[in-house]
């Protein structure tokens, strides 16, 4: 129903209690054929068993089946970005990571690159790893993880007898994926993955956190990184019921927070009374416009 679809879209955490689930608990699946005939959507749903396995809290998100690529120069990243970010994925070997906050717009960056490449490197081999393919892209290998019994980390440790000059895989979660992927870069290849981190310099940190007992791929990680970029996805205030105030009569707190992110303009816009407001549906902003605030971390020898 509407309404159903309506809870779903995004993130929504609500109770539920059904026992058919429970051997997925420990990971993420798939829920198929949400909408209707016209509009094609899967849930990626995650479920934390609570109280002893009588009550199980899933987290869905939902997404759009076979959804079409978005032509990297239509990307909403700034330029700059964008021009440097394509230098990092032409290298011939190294590894590029897409960071950022959950629902930022990770695999979307990641699969419009894809497309980048097969466009500037045609005569490369691309293969895809993931779990699960959110894109389905033609004139590459592509891998959906699924609910299947192999490991995320074991099909990127089998890339190393195949031979794929790029492999894209889907997310850098666990110790792992990380060895596989520093593995496979050492073999010559190009690797492109996404990871969860507030910045784009945090990601050293994040590394290192997942390298505690062996810190040589920490220092080999080091060694083959050529770029980070980092992107939050911010919504557009609704321009019916937000209004213009002077940044100087805002509260100490969020000037400070302003301030801290080199905000130098006069005024900022605020929500105001959206409750009765068509345009947003009362929530003040504009669901179907975000905005993307990226940026770039470009690695050379002297930062290494």
């Amino acid at each position: 129903s509407l309404n159903l679809m309506k809870a779903l879209i995004g993130r929504s955490s609500v109770p539920f209690d059904d026992k058919d689930y429970k051997n997925k608990s420990s990971d993420d699946f798939r829920i198929q054929n949400l909408g209707n005939q016209n509009y094609k959507y899967y849930g990626r749903a995650q479920v934390l068993v609570m109280n002893g396995g009588e009550k199980l809290s899933p987290v869905i998100r939902v997404s759009e089946q076979n959804k079409s690529l978005i032509p990297y120069d239509k990307l909403k990243l700034s330029s700059e970005v964008k021009s440097k970010l394509e230098d990092c994925v032409m290298s011939k070997s190294g590894i590029v990571l897409v960071c950022g906050a959950t629902g930022s717009g990770k695999s979307t960056t990641l699969s419009s690159l894809t497309g980048l490449l097969l466009e500037k490197r045609s005569r490369d081999r691309i293969e895809e790893i993931s779990k699960p393919v959110e894109a389905y892209i033609d004139n590459i290998s592509q891998i959906d993880i699924g609910d299947a019994a192999v490991s995320i980390a074991d099909m990127v440790q089998s890339e190393t007898r195949r031979n794929a000059q790029i492999l894209i895989i889907s997310e850098l979660n666990e110790f792992g994926v990380l060895r596989a992927a520093v593995e496979l870069a050492m073999q010559g290849k190009l690797v492109l993955s996404t990871l969860h981190a507030v910045s784009d310099s945090f990601v050293f940190d994040r590394v290192r956190g997942m390298c505690l007992e062996n810190e040589d791929i920490y220092n080999q990680f080091v060694e083959l990184i050529i770029g980070v970029t980092h992107q939050t996805m911010v919504k557009e205030a609704c321009p019916s019921c937000s209004e213009w105030v002077l940044v100087e009569k805002l509260p100490q707190a969020k000037k400070d927070v302003l301030k801290a992110f080199n905000y130098r303009n006069e005024k900022i816009k605020v929500n105001g009374d959206s409750s009765m407001c068509d345009k947003c549906g009362g929530i003040g902003v504009l669901i179907n416009k975000p905005v993307i605030i990226s940026s770039i971390l470009e690695v050379d020898n002297t930062m290494r």
